[in-house]
């Protein structure tokens, strides 16, 4: 019983039912497993005992009256909950019996408040109403403030739970979210003497046990699976020196492991292939701890029966994952400044747009995942673009995504291979995004991106962020200034051609800090952007805005970092041996092949120069001219 109580209070100080001792000790809706009644309001009822050991459980009643008589849903529960007895009408005792409790107040009057207020009645006949919180306790365990207006029970309050049924778990009380996306499912394992929770986020309409499962277990490390062909075998989670499993045997059949889905619905014996849609819960659990609601024969397959199993055991949400700590490194800052790595749209650099576009809308607002994002087309990335701030774009929305292709695959060369555009209004209003590649269309690979913002204090949706403070984030820069990507960052891995780069998938981040919905940069460390930023214009304008994206296989602008829209006129362009630059006397003049190396510089010393071309090789070549440039292709 000691292992028990131990348990429990661990397990509902994850839940913060555990308020400080100078408290009321609560629970929230979100974890009642018990509700009686039906309407669209609700109370949630409390009874804390401590004769002999200090136990609290707590139900949910729901109604449709604008108030209720607490003496009328104590009955309704009672009645519904045969371990549950309120003896007299005062009441004057309460007791709790099952085959592991046998709770009592008798002698022990029981009082009772709301809301963590004294209400008590002869009669208890308080009205209540919606979100009350009703609490009933011996009066010989209260506790008492000085000037005994109200009395409190501090006892960790945990969810009656109806006997024969499968314990459920919120969305709400999950604490380690993994994946990108506005629908949830909530995957849980019950080991014995443990069961966890995570949340798992996805942008499709429907994804797969199998998905869900290898997502958490490549986040957590304390957490893994062991497969058996296409079964699962066991899950193992690691905490400290002791490791849970589910198999009875290490490397037992596999077989022994089975899932439910959705509260007493049989999903699978043993496959992970299962559809999973968005409110989805999935527990896995040994099949030697789980009490069995119904059997089919079924004709002509192994194993024969089919099994509907339960599992009463209370769950625990999995620990979040530590917030990774900002560090003090820093990155180029915005256009104008020193260093600036930005790509105006103009830039000679620039070899081509993207020439197709495929966007899938996120939502709004995350939270609230009802309306979409609808500002601008998919045509509007396509192409290259021509002004500042340009409204050609299309929303993403919450975590909304983009996939664009290119006449010519992106190469990895010596510098930024493409560069991505948003219409930010000035260096400081910064929407970000993820950025991928691919070179096969269905394997991409993340650029491993940074965010030293703080995460204390949620940025609102007109805030400001440090440019030097992201790196491999787009968005970084304000409207015509594009971001540069190196494929060079990436790691290798065989599934990727850094030289042939078909596709790039720009992908919204929502830059809430509540971990239910927050994106992690590569560190590990939340990213803090503008939200919620939904505004109206021409339909719903929310998340990142893309404008386009430019290829430039290979370009490190260092020599010619001062770029302004400021053209240099040359001819002919093409040109074979020869190229004449119009010139002012005096000016440097400097020819940069595609990579940005400077192959040739001189002073104009009148105002017409011919740069002889005829050594160099076919291609591309910047010319700059004091603060002018011009791009020329050499045949």
């Amino acid at each position: 019983m000691k292992k028990v109580l131990l348990f429990l209070v661990a397990f509902f100080t994850l839940f913060g039912a555990v308020k400080a001792q100078s408290e009321d000790a609560t629970i929230s809706a979100d974890a009642i497993q018990y509700w009686v009644g039906e309407g669209q309001n609700q109370i949630i009822v409390i009874i804390s005992w401590c004769e002999e050991t200090e136990t609290a459980f707590a139900w949910g009643y729901r109604f449709d009256s604008d108030s209720v008589i607490v003496a009328d849903a104590m009955a309704a529960i009672a009645a519904s909950d045969n371990r549950l007895t309120i003896v007299g009408a005062a009441p004057s005792n309460i007791t709790y019996q099952d085959d592991t409790y046998d709770l009592t107040m008798e002698g022990d009057y029981p009082c009772f408040n709301v809301n963590g207020a004294f209400a008590q009645d002869y009669f208890y006949a308080v009205n209540v109403g919606n979100g009350d919180v009703v609490k009933f306790g011996a009066s010989l365990c209260a506790n008492y403030p000085s000037d005994y207006s109200y009395m409190y029970w501090t006892t960790p309050v945990q969810p009656a739970v109806e006997p024969g049924t499968d314990v459920s778990f919120s969305p709400n009380l999950v604490q380690y979210w993994v994946g990108e996306g506005w629908n949830e499912v909530v995957f849980s394992v019950v080991w014995n003497g443990k069961a966890l929770a995570w949340g798992y986020r996805f942008d499709e309409d429907t994804t797969t046990v199998q998905d869900a499962m290898d997502a958490i277990a490549a986040s957590d490390t304390h957490f893994s699976v062991i497969e058996y062909g296409s079964y699962v075998s066991d899950f193992l989670y690691v905490e400290g020196t002791d490791t849970f499993r589910l198999s009875q045997v290490p490397d037992d059949y596999p077989g022994y492991v089975y899932f439910n889905l959705s509260v007493n619905h049989e999903a699978s014996r043993y496959g992970v292939t299962h559809p999973l849609v968005h409110g989805d819960f999935v527990k896995w659990a040994d099949n030697y701890v789980a009490t069995i609601t119904d059997s089919t024969w079924v004709e002509g397959e192994y194993p024969y029966w089919d099994y509907t199993y339960v599992w009463p055991q209370l769950i625990s949400p999995a620990p979040a994952p530590e917030e990774a700590a900002s560090s003090e490194e820093l990155f180029d800052g915005i256009v104008g400044t020193e260093g600036c790595q930005a790509i105006h749209y103009s830039d000679p650099a620039i070899l081509g747009w993207a020439s197709t576009c495929t966007v899938k809308r996120g939502p709004q607002n995350i939270m609230n995942p009802t309306v979409f994002a609808s500002f601008g087309n998919e045509e509007n990335a396509v192409g290259a673009i021509d002004t500042i701030n340009s409204m050609d774009v299309v929303c993403l929305g919450d975590y909304g995504s983009a996939v664009l292709t290119f006449d010519t695959p992106i190469q990895d060369g010596e510098g930024y291979d493409f560069a991505v555009f948003e219409n930010a209004f000035d260096d400081n209003f910064l929407e970000l995004a993820f950025v991928e590649v691919s070179s096969d269309g269905v394997n991409y690979f993340r650029f491993p991106s940074v965010s030293n913002t703080q995460t204390d204090v949620q940025i609102d949706g007109f805030g400001s962020l440090d440019a030097t403070k992201l790196h491999n984030l787009a968005g970084k820069y304000k409207g015509g200034w594009g971001t540069p990507f190196d494929l060079a960052d990436l790691p290798e891995d065989t599934l990727l051609d850094i030289t042939n780069i078909t596709h790039v998938k720009i992908v919204d981040v929502v830059g809430c800090v509540n971990p239910r919905y927050a994106t992690r940069d590569s560190r590990g460390h939340i990213i803090n952007d503008p939200y919620p930023n939904n505004v109206q214009g021409g339909g719903t304008k929310t998340g990142f805005d893309l404008a386009g994206v430019c290829v430039m296989n290979g370009w490190r602008p260092a020599a010619v970092r001062e770029y302004v829209e400021n053209s240099l006129n040359v001819y002919p362009n093409p040109c074979n041996t020869q190229v004449t630059v119009e010139t002012n006397i005096g000016e440097p003049v400097m020819l940069f092949n595609s990579v940005g190396k400077l192959v040739y510089r001189t002073i104009a010393d009148n105002n017409s120069m011919v740069l002889n071309v005829s050594d160099y090789p076919a291609g591309l070549y910047i010319v700059k001219c004091g603060n002018r440039t011009a791009r020329i292709v050499k045949m």
